[in-house]
């Protein structure tokens, strides 16, 4: 079910928010431009993002691509970076039990991460800083762009491509016999 039905919001003075969608159909809710709207997984709530308030006129940051940039290796689920960071431990089992409780926790527990271990990890790291803001965080609004609008793909150039993989894997096999 792809449907909102709940907006939640912590500003940096831990103001907490919890706004039923239905209380805010068709309002753009005015976010300052140039304001820093910090999401948890960027690709899926950007266009929920986009109902509410003009995503082109703030700046995004997306906890998991940064956690993908600061730490590799590790898994990058949101139930994974919350039960590492968190300030409460796994409580996305809440959604059907105590779905308000979960709305305002999934908006406080990214500012909480993000102030108290990403961004003191990005600082100590400028380079992987200087990596996820020059290529990756870009990356989102062009991925958007391309899901909602679509891509141009070049329908004879990608048979061509065909054509040559198909050549080449004839000839492994070929080979292989």
């Amino acid at each position: 079910e792809n449907v909102l039905h709940r907006w939640s919001l912590c500003d940096t003075d831990n103001n907490l928010y919890c706004v039923e969608a239905e209380d805010t159909s068709d309002i753009k809710i005015p976010v300052a431009a140039g304001s820093t709207v910090l999401i948890q997984n960027a690709l899926a709530d950007i266009g929920y993002l986009n109902l509410i308030t003009d995503f082109n006129k703030v700046n995004i940051e997306d906890m998991m691509l940064a956690h993908s940039v600061l730490w590799t290796g590790e898994p990058h689920s949101l139930n994974y970076i919350a039960s590492k960071y968190g300030a409460f431990n796994r409580y996305k089992h809440l959604s059907k039990d105590s779905p308000q409780l979960y709305s305002a926790l999934d908006a406080y527990e990214p500012m909480h991460m993000w102030r108290s271990h990403f961004m003191p990890e990005f600082k100590k790291d400028q380079q992987s800083w200087q990596v996820y803001k020059r290529y990756r965080l870009p990356l989102i609004k062009i991925i958007y762009k391309a899901q909602t609008t679509g891509a141009r793909v070049d329908t004879v150039r990608l048979s061509e491509v065909q054509r040559i993989l198909q050549d080449k894997l004839d000839n492994l096999l070929q080979q292989a016999r």
